[in-house]
C-alpha cells in the first residue's frame, strides 16, 4: 500500500511520520553535541534549548574565507544565544560564567 505523508509517498510504514520533527529534534540534539559541554549543561537545567530555522549564515561566518554563502541551505541555532564571559580553570575546580 502506497500513501501520500507531507507530500511524500511511503509504503505504509510511515504513514505517521513527521519528517520536519523529525528533523527538528535531530538538530536539536546535534546542536547540543556541538556545544561546549558546560554550555549543554547550562541549557539542560535552565530548558534553554530550543532552536529555530534560519537561511542567514551563522555569526562569524566569513564570506572572503569560507565562500558565499548559498542561501537555499537552511541551518538551525539556539533561540537564546548564550555569550561565555569567564573561564578559570584549576587543578581543584572549573569555574566557567555565562
Amino acid at each position: 500500500m502506497i500513501s501520500q505523508v507531507s507530500g511524500h509517498q511511503s509504503n505504509g510504514n510511515l504513514q505517521n511520520f513527521d519528517k520536519n520533527g523529525e528533523l527538528e529534534q535531530q538538530a536539536q540534539a546535534s546542536l547540543l553535541w556541538a556545544a561546549d559541554s558546560p554550555e549543554t549543561l547550562l541549557r539542560l537545567l535552565l530548558n534553554e534549548y530550543d532552536i529555530e530555522r534560519t537561511h542567514e549564515p551563522p555569526s562569524g561566518y566569513d564570506s572572503d574565507i569560507q565562500g558565499e554563502w548559498n542561501d537555499k541551505l537552511v541551518i538551525f541555532h539556539f533561540k537564546r544565544e548564550f555569550q561565555l564571559i569567564k573561564v578559570e580553570r584549576d587543578k581543584d575546580y572549573f569555574y566557567v560564567e555565562y
